[in-house]
Protein backbone atom coordinates (compact mmCIF):
# COMPACT_ATOMS: atom_id res chain seq x y z
CA UNK A 1 0.00 0.00 0.00
CA UNK A 2 1.39 3.10 -1.16
CA UNK A 3 0.68 6.64 0.35
CA UNK A 4 -0.02 9.68 -1.66
CA UNK A 5 2.73 12.01 -0.70
CA UNK A 6 1.10 15.72 -1.24
CA UNK A 7 -1.11 17.73 0.79
CA UNK A 8 -4.33 18.92 -1.54
CA UNK A 9 -6.40 21.53 -0.69
CA UNK A 10 -8.40 24.52 -1.27
CA UNK A 11 -5.39 26.77 -0.99
CA UNK A 12 -3.05 24.97 -3.17
CA UNK A 13 -5.70 23.63 -6.28
CA UNK A 14 -4.37 25.12 -9.39
CA UNK A 15 -6.12 27.37 -11.31
CA UNK A 16 -5.68 25.85 -15.15
CA UNK A 17 -3.97 22.58 -16.13
CA UNK A 18 -0.69 24.47 -16.88
CA UNK A 19 0.07 25.39 -13.79
CA UNK A 20 -0.58 21.46 -12.29
CA UNK A 21 2.05 19.33 -10.29
CA UNK A 22 1.66 15.99 -11.41
CA UNK A 23 1.73 12.88 -9.24
CA UNK A 24 3.80 10.21 -10.13
CA UNK A 25 2.40 7.20 -9.67
CA UNK A 26 2.98 3.35 -10.88
CA UNK A 27 0.51 1.42 -13.10
CA UNK A 28 -1.58 -1.69 -11.45
CA UNK A 29 -0.64 -0.05 -7.66
CA UNK A 30 -2.43 0.57 -4.92
CA UNK A 31 -2.54 3.81 -3.25
CA UNK A 32 -4.53 5.58 -0.24
CA UNK A 33 -5.29 8.93 0.15
CA UNK A 34 -5.43 10.06 3.70
CA UNK A 35 -8.13 12.89 4.50
CA UNK A 36 -8.59 14.48 7.43
CA UNK A 37 -11.86 15.81 8.03
CA UNK A 38 -12.43 18.77 10.51
CA UNK A 39 -15.35 20.38 12.29
CA UNK A 40 -15.30 24.18 12.56
CA UNK A 41 -18.00 25.12 14.93
CA UNK A 42 -18.49 27.08 17.81
CA UNK A 43 -21.23 24.75 20.12
CA UNK A 44 -20.44 22.31 22.06
CA UNK A 45 -19.55 18.74 20.53
CA UNK A 46 -21.40 15.76 21.85
CA UNK A 47 -20.50 11.65 21.58
CA UNK A 48 -23.21 10.53 19.94
CA UNK A 49 -22.49 12.16 17.22
CA UNK A 50 -23.43 15.11 16.02
CA UNK A 51 -27.19 15.86 14.91
CA UNK A 52 -28.22 17.91 12.14
CA UNK A 53 -30.84 20.60 12.00
CA UNK A 54 -33.88 19.55 9.83
CA UNK A 55 -37.31 20.21 11.66
CA UNK A 56 -39.62 19.36 8.96
CA UNK A 57 -38.04 15.86 9.41
CA UNK A 58 -40.37 13.17 11.74
CA UNK A 59 -37.29 12.05 13.70
CA UNK A 60 -33.81 13.56 14.88
CA UNK A 61 -31.07 12.84 11.83
CA UNK A 62 -27.34 12.43 12.43
CA UNK A 63 -25.11 13.83 9.93
CA UNK A 64 -22.95 11.80 7.93
CA UNK A 65 -20.84 12.55 4.95
CA UNK A 66 -19.93 10.79 1.70
CA UNK A 67 -15.96 11.13 0.37
CA UNK A 68 -16.57 9.99 -3.50
CA UNK A 69 -13.33 9.12 -5.48
CA UNK A 70 -13.84 9.34 -8.85
CA UNK A 71 -12.59 10.28 -13.07
CA UNK A 72 -15.11 12.71 -14.93
CA UNK A 73 -12.67 12.09 -18.12
CA UNK A 74 -13.88 8.76 -18.17
CA UNK A 75 -17.12 8.84 -16.40
CA UNK A 76 -15.79 5.90 -13.52
CA UNK A 77 -16.55 5.55 -10.27
CA UNK A 78 -13.48 4.71 -8.37
CA UNK A 79 -14.15 4.15 -4.71
CA UNK A 80 -17.03 5.52 -2.35
CA UNK A 81 -16.94 6.09 1.77
CA UNK A 82 -19.35 6.66 4.45
CA UNK A 83 -18.27 8.79 7.26
CA UNK A 84 -20.71 8.99 9.78
CA UNK A 85 -19.71 11.74 11.98
CA UNK A 86 -16.99 13.85 12.58
CA UNK A 87 -15.80 12.73 15.81
CA UNK A 88 -15.15 14.75 18.30
CA UNK A 89 -13.85 17.94 16.19
CA UNK A 90 -11.53 15.59 13.10
CA UNK A 91 -12.03 11.88 11.86
CA UNK A 92 -9.41 10.89 9.66
CA UNK A 93 -10.27 8.24 6.67
CA UNK A 94 -8.28 6.64 4.11
CA UNK A 95 -9.63 5.68 0.62
CA UNK A 96 -7.81 2.96 -1.08
CA UNK A 97 -7.57 2.88 -4.84
CA UNK A 98 -5.86 1.07 -7.42
CA UNK A 99 -4.04 3.18 -10.69
CA UNK A 100 -5.07 1.68 -14.10
CA UNK A 101 -3.17 -0.52 -15.90
CA UNK A 102 -1.37 1.75 -18.63
CA UNK A 103 1.08 0.54 -21.61
CA UNK A 104 2.62 3.83 -21.74
CA UNK A 105 2.45 7.48 -19.59
CA UNK A 106 -0.80 9.09 -19.12
CA UNK A 107 -2.06 12.07 -17.45
CA UNK A 108 -5.66 11.79 -15.58
CA UNK A 109 -7.35 13.88 -13.48
CA UNK A 110 -9.31 12.45 -10.39
CA UNK A 111 -11.86 14.06 -8.44
CA UNK A 112 -12.68 13.76 -4.62
CA UNK A 113 -15.70 14.94 -3.12
CA UNK A 114 -16.45 15.52 -0.13
CA UNK A 115 -21.15 15.39 -0.02
CA UNK A 116 -22.71 16.29 3.28
CA UNK A 117 -26.35 13.83 3.18
CA UNK A 118 -28.47 16.66 5.21
CA UNK A 119 -26.51 19.81 4.34
CA UNK A 120 -27.23 21.78 1.26
CA UNK A 121 -24.30 24.07 0.09
CA UNK A 122 -20.97 22.22 2.25
CA UNK A 123 -20.30 19.61 -0.43
CA UNK A 124 -16.66 20.33 -1.51
CA UNK A 125 -14.37 18.98 -4.50
CA UNK A 126 -10.42 18.32 -5.16
CA UNK A 127 -9.16 17.71 -7.91
CA UNK A 128 -6.32 15.20 -8.09
CA UNK A 129 -3.48 15.55 -10.61
CA UNK A 130 -2.08 11.82 -11.67
CA UNK A 131 0.78 10.79 -13.97
CA UNK A 132 0.67 7.18 -14.31
CA UNK A 133 4.21 6.16 -15.31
Amino acid sequence: MNWLPQEISKENTFVSRRDVEWLQLQPSSDYCICCQLKRISLSNQNSKGQRAYCPSFPKPKSESWYLILGCEEESELITITRVPCIQPYSTQVNIRFRTPDVKSSKRIFYTLYLLSDCYIGLDQQYSIPLQIN
